[in-house]
C-alpha cells in the first residue's frame, strides 16, 4: 500500500529533521533517512490502538512549497523559536496556502527550540486565521508550565493519530471499509454513534462507522460536493471525534 506523505517545510537550519527524528523516536523507532536530489524522505508506520498507517515525512531539499501537492495529507511548517526570522517563511507558506486547493488534512506549525520567556501570541493568531494549529517544541523535557493538555512533540503525534490517512489498516488485518456507491445524495452529514462506553466489540464499531464516514466525505470530496471549507469544517469534525474514540479506549485501558 501507498504511503500516506507528510510535507515538512521551513527555513534552513529550523530543525526539521529533528523535529520528524523525535516524532519517530517516540515510537522507538530509529530514523533512517533517503536522500534524492530533491527530497529527503523517512518512512514511518504510525500505531493507535485500532490502526497502523504507512507514513513517509518529505523534506524537499529547495525548501519550496511544492507546486504539486496530490498524496500530501499532512504538512508540519517549523520554524526556530530563537530566530524570529524563521517565521517569515511559515506565514509566507500559510498564506500560499490559502490560495491553493490541497487536500492536507493536518497542519501544523512548529516553534521549534521554545524556551521560557518567549511570546507567541502574534504566532498563534496568525494561525488561528489560517486554520493551523501552533505547536511549541521545548528543549527540554517537560513543559514549561503546568497543564494537563498535551503539548510539544506528543501534541504533533497526537494530531497525526487523529487523522483519517488513507494508508489507513485496522490492526484486525482488515483494510479500510469501503464506501458503497451513494444513491442519494444528501446534504447533511451521516450521524455517528457517540465515543463508545461499553465493551470493546461497541468501540470497534463505532471506529468501523467512523471509517465508514470519513470514507464517504472522501467521495464527495472527489465528486465536488464539498467546498474547501465544508470539508475542512467535516474533517475537523472527523478528528474531534477520533480523539475522543482514542481517548476513550486509553481510558478504559488504565481502568483494567
Amino acid at each position: 500500500m501507498t504511503s500516506s506523505r507528510v510535507l515538512v517545510l521551513g527555513d534552513a537550519r529550523v530543525g526539521k529533521k529533528h523535529v520528524v527524528e523525535a516524532l519517530v523516536a517516540s515510537s522507538g523507532t530509529a530514523a533512517e533517512w533517503s536522500k534524492t536530489d530533491d527530497t529527503l524522505a523517512l518512512p514511518h508506520t504510525l500505531c493507535t490502538k485500532y490502526y497502523t498507517a504507512a507514513l513517509e515525512f518529505v523534506i524537499p531539499t529547495n525548501k519550496v512549497l511544492p507546486t504539486d501537492l496530490d498524496g500530501y495529507e499532512a504538512a508540519l511548517l517549523v520554524w526556530d523559536a530563537t530566530q524570529k526570522a524563521s517565521w517569515v517563511y511559515v506565514q509566507s507558506t500559510m498564506e500560499a496556502l490559502s490560495t491553493r486547493d490541497h487536500g492536507l488534512e493536518v497542519l501544523i506549525a512548529v516553534a521549534n527550540r521554545a524556551t521560557a520567556g518567549l511570546v507567541f501570541e502574534n504566532m498563534t493568531d496568525a494561525c488561528l486565521e489560517h486554520n493551523v494549529e501552533h505547536v511549541q517544541v521545548h528543549e527540554a523535557s517537560v513543559a514549561l508550565s503546568p497543564t494537563d493538555e498535551t503539548s510539544g512533540i506528543d501534541r504533533i503525534i497526537e494530531a497525526l493519530q487523529c487523522n483519517m490517512w488513507a494508508s489507513m489498516v485496522m490492526l484486525n488485518g482488515q483494510p479500510k471499509p469501503s464506501v458503497p456507491e451513494p444513491q442519494v445524495v444528501a446534504e447533511e452529514p451521516k450521524a455517528v454513534p457517540p465515543p463508545p462506553t461499553g465493551p470493546i466489540r461497541d468501540q470497534e464499531e463505532d471506529f468501523e462507522a467512523l471509517l465508514h464516514e470519513v470514507m464517504s466525505i472522501r467521495q464527495d470530496v472527489n465528486q465536488n460536493r464539498l467546498t474547501d471549507e465544508e470539508r475542512r469544517a467535516r474533517a475537523a469534525d472527523m478528528a474531534m471525534k477520533l480523539w475522543s474514540l482514542l481517548g476513550e479506549g486509553e481510558s478504559s485501558d488504565e481502568e483494567d
